[in-house]
């Protein structure tokens, strides 16, 4: 009976393990339970974080891609502005050209209208002597002797210039003289043998 005891009392300790393994191995199950149900909604949570960050990726990378439109937009409308402003400059100094120009014409304009009164102010007193010396008999003969005078002082000048034209610079017989040409023309001499009789 000793061994039958013996025998019991082994298998209550042996029981008494397994329950004791038994309720260690549920524990821990139901630790790693735990724990995995904590991995998984850790998992979840960073799978949720990873789609926003997505989502909030993709929305930076269609705003930096408007950004991008917007400044190629802009370095356009500042390449059209740069080439408005410069031809605007040149517009500019081409008109301040002009304006200088139509200053010095007006100047010139108005120093030929100031002589121009200043010669209708001469013939108006010239005017007014012919009248005065038309008026008497003598002083219209003189002013006709003062024409005739004039005429021939007018007739010799002429004569004179037309005979100064007439003067022509003979060479004296040469073509060429001291190694340069005489003539303002090349000449070409022909030599022809004389016919036999």
């Amino acid at each position: 009976m000793e061994k039958n005891k013996l025998i019991i009392i082994v298998l209550v300790i042996v029981a008494a393990l397994s329950i004791l393994l038994y309720v260690s191995s549920s524990r821990e199950r139901i630790d790693l339970a735990k724990q995995v149900n904590q991995v998984t909604e850790q998992s979840k949570a960073l799978e949720i974080e990873k789609q926003n960050l997505l989502q909030e990726l993709e929305k930076e990378k269609a705003l930096e891609q408007k950004l991008s439109q917007a400044n190629i937009g802009m370095k356009n409308y500042l390449r059209a502005s740069n080439k408005r402003i410069s031809k605007f400059f040149v517009d500019y100094e081409e008109v301040k050209a002009r304006f200088e120009r139509l200053g010095s014409q007006f100047s010139i304009l108005k120093a030929e209208h100031s002589a121009l009164l200043d010669n209708r102010n001469k013939i108006a007193k010239e005017n007014e002597q012919l009248k005065a010396k038309v008026g008497s008999v003598f002083a219209l003969k003189e002013a006709i002797r003062e024409l005739k005078v004039q005429m021939h002082k007018v007739t010799v000048q002429i004569k004179e210039k037309v005979n100064l034209d007439k003067v022509i610079e003979g060479n004296r017989g040469y073509l060429i003289k001291q190694g340069k040409p005489t003539t303002p023309s090349k000449v070409k001499i022909e030599v022809v043998p004389a016919s036999e009789k």
